[in-house]
């Protein structure tokens, strides 16, 4: 997901994020009874259930093999957000866990917070 950690994007728009792990990840992102999610949140002391944004697989995750999975986020995950007009960041987690929430694993950032900018959208545009 080369860009997105200090990076820029825009309210309202289309984001599409390629997700690679290294080889012999585990588990990886086909691997069963674990699913993939990517949690968006305004605060780190926020818990995980009240990110502003989350997706998994299957529900704007999509997972292209063991080692390779895409995030988009719709106009809609970002349309609501109250940004100023300078900006607003937000912090980021790859994760893979398991389906009984007994696991976690942070898969990007590996080490640190990864954080990113969302810009006010000026002009509204409706969706047709």
């Amino acid at each position: 997901m080369a860009g997105l950690n200090g990076g820029t994007i825009r309210q309202g728009d289309t984001v599409k994020l390629t997700h690679t792990l290294e080889s012999g990840a585990v588990p990886h992102f086909n691997t069963p009874g674990y699913t993939t999610r990517f949690v968006v949140k305004s605060a780190l002391t926020l818990p995980d259930e009240d990110a502003e944004i989350t997706k998994r697989t299957g529900n704007g995750i999509t997972v292209i093999s063991n080692l390779v999975a895409e995030t988009v986020l719709a106009p809609s995950d970002t349309s609501a957000l109250q940004i100023a007009g300078n900006g607003k960041k937000y912090f980021y987690e790859l994760q893979i866990a398991k389906n009984d929430g007994s696991e976690v694993y942070t898969r990007e950032p590996l080490t640190g917070f990864a954080s990113f900018i969302i810009e006010v959208d000026l002009i509204k545009t409706a969706v047709v």
